[in-house]
């Protein structure tokens, strides 16, 4: 597995840079680059930048192995009024960004809690429905790229299971969509290691969150992790020390 070192919201290439230093002063071997929507290749093209930038990484041998963008939110933009063409539009610039900084990152599609005020009126069916579609579309916008969404599974109001999650995937069929494993997400329901057997070859990254390093099959799920591709991108701190170094050892 490739460990990750995750940056802060990054708003310019300064701040990418900055980030792509402390992952190679920590001995990472992945970066996970968390661009805000005002991060400037997301506006417009910018190959100098992008040039410049991928040197600092292959000069550390750091791969820019994760990529995602604020706000994105192909849940809410799916159950909103946002037609197909105008989603490929919001997500087009961070397909085209990952694909210049590698090929095989894999581009997050982050599943953040709903709101309290977003759960009056919700339909399931209706928002199941919506983002199937849209995450058909995007799907075959990333193909044409050639480049990996991650589907991060939710902590909960959709896709309630591994089963679904998985039959949701398969359904859309392409190797260029998967699931970025959230471990703390599947809590609510059965055991995460569950999860990821069911998951299998569609896991394409984990996000492993804080508190997972108190669970007692840490090092059994990581293991497991090894097992889907040497070079999965494991993001999260529960792979280091108290100090933010990553751990001298074997896992």
């Amino acid at each position: 597995m490739i460990k990750c070192f995750t940056s802060k919201i990054l708003h310019t290439w300064e701040e990418a840079a900055a980030a792509g230093e402390q992952a190679g002063g920590g001995g990472f071997a992945g970066l996970y680059l968390r661009l805000a929507a005002d991060f400037p290749a997301l506006a417009q093209p910018q190959e100098a930048e992008v040039e410049a930038f991928l040197r600092q990484l292959q000069e550390q041998s750091i791969a820019a192995a994760v990529v995602a963008a604020e706000g994105l939110d192909l849940f809410r933009l799916a159950a909103g009024r946002e037609n197909q063409e105008e989603v490929e539009r919001l997500f087009t610039p961070l397909l085209e960004l990952a694909g210049r900084l590698n090929p095989e990152a894999a581009v997050v599609i982050p599943a953040p809690a709903m709101r309290a005020e977003e759960e009056a009126g919700f339909s399931y069916e209706r928002a199941f429905h919506q983002l199937f579609l849209r995450l058909e579309g995007l799907t075959a916008a990333a193909q044409r790229r050639r480049v990996n969404l991650a589907l991060e599974n939710p902590g909960g109001h959709l896709l309630l299971s591994p089963l679904e999650l998985r039959d949701l995937i398969d359904q859309i069929n392409s190797p260029h969509l998967g699931i970025c494993f959230n471990p703390g997400q599947a809590r609510r329901l059965g055991e995460p290691l569950d999860w990821a057997e069911i998951l299998n070859h569609r896991i394409l990254a984990a996000k492993v969150p804080v508190n997972f390093a108190e669970d007692e099959n840490q090092q059994e799920l990581l293991a497991y992790f090894d097992t889907l591709h040497p070079a999965l991108p494991v993001i999260g701190r529960n792979i280091f020390n108290h100090e933010g170094h990553e751990e001298k050892r074997s896992i």
